[in-house]
């Protein structure tokens, strides 16, 4: 077969996807010619190229058919990314709040597939991932109305379509994405049953749980190859300043853990110069 480019654009939407090697199979040429070939194709926005690689070389495919897209994650992902892809397709939008560090890295290392999606509500910024094959706007509006309560839970979409698969029913979104909406003491206890699922999540033990005024305080430990590490954490009722995490920061030699909702940029910065203290956003 002759490398024109309307063959080569019938052999992409055939395949659904390629790579340089698959084209130079194809069409009996050198994989040089053929990766030269996609990207004059990809350049005229006629096919989209991929960050997932075989190798050093992207895929090449159809932008049309993306949904075949998700078959070369599955063949290639394992570990933590696989898990993201999993939990992404299934929950179709997934707060990046409830991530362990694991999941959240992965999240972010798949971007093929994951779509980040900020929304600030009550002057507060909340950070979602959405699956690569809704459409972003609605699902923007669809978070917004169901923090207030407007709305039906999220379900999933089939390709190249907006209706809603109703056997995929997902959990209530208000539960699911912002389960912090409520009244104070609802909200405490929400944020509470976040920081023992994001230690179940990371394999964290409490040894001790200490309630006071302003803050929980918890004692955790991990056992790795026989040894026990523990760990210091906190969670203050109400954003703390960088001098009470500094104190909290200073009060022993163990790694540290300070939970806080809607984190802000200054607090992270201040962890990346302290060893071992992690912030997580709430």
């Amino acid at each position: 077969m002759i490398l024109t480019k309307d063959n080569l654009l019938r052999a992409i939407k055939e395949k659904k996807y390629v790579t340089p090697t698959t084209i130079s199979e194809i069409f009996e040429t050198s994989t040089m010619i053929a990766s030269a070939a996609l990207s004059e194709l990809a350049k005229d926005k006629l096919i989209k190229i991929s960050d997932l690689k075989l190798g050093s070389s992207p895929y090449y495919y159809d932008p049309a058919q993306k949904e075949f897209l998700v078959e070369i994650g599955k063949k290639h992902f394992s570990g933590y990314d696989k898990e993201a892809l999993n939990l992404l397709e299934e929950k179709q939008v997934v707060n990046d709040a409830s991530l362990s560090i694991q999941l959240r890295l992965a999240i972010e290392r798949i971007s093929d597939f994951s779509v980040p999606l900020e929304i600030e509500f009550e002057n507060r910024r909340l950070k979602f991932w959405v699956w690569y094959m809704r459409d972003i706007k609605e699902t923007q509006a669809q978070i917004l109305d169901a923090i207030k309560g407007k709305s039906e839970p999220i379900k999933k979409e089939t390709p190249h379509k907006k209706e809603p698969v109703k056997k995929e029913v997902q959990k209530n979104i208000i539960s699911e994405l912002n389960p912090f909406s409520n009244s104070n003491s609802e909200q405490e206890s929400k944020v509470e049953q976040f920081i023992e699922e994001y230690f179940k999540t990371n394999y964290l033990k409490i040894e001790n749980k200490t309630k006071q005024d302003k803050f929980i305080r918890y004692t955790n430990s991990i056992s790795v190859n026989k040894i026990k590490i523990v760990f210091d954490s906190i969670y203050y009722f109400k954003k703390p300043q960088e001098s009470e995490v500094l104190k909290f920061y200073t009060s022993s030699n163990k790694p540290k853990i300070v939970f806080v909702e809607s984190a802000p940029k200054k607090l992270f910065k201040l962890a990346e110069n302290m060893d071992n203290l992690t912030i997580v956003n709430v």
